[in-house]
């Protein structure tokens, strides 16, 4: 079966109902909100943050420190993309 997409079909010998050419197994991307963004940026601070306590407890100092500066990263900018400043 042809696509409007040239160099884009579907099937291949070796698997049953692929789809064959470049991008052809692309789907668009989801759009998230302001707010869903923040949400999950807020989320990955706090696993780095929870993994630093985690790390810390084990005298992993070092890796303690490394998650703590990315979370303190992520918060800067959230706090500048969302005009706060801190």
């Amino acid at each position: 079966m042809a696509t409007d997409q040239p160099g884009v079909g579907v099937g291949d010998a070796d698997v049953a109902g692929s789809a064959v050419g470049l991008g052809a197994g692309e789907v668009p991307r989801r759009m998230l909100t302001a707010a869903q963004v923040a949400a999950t940026v807020r989320a990955e601070i706090d696993e780095r943050l929870a993994g630093a306590a985690d790390y810390e407890r084990l005298g992993q100092r070092e890796h303690a420190e490394r998650l703590r500066g990315e979370a303190d990263v992520l918060s800067r900018q959230l706090a500048a993309d969302s005009g706060t400043g801190g």
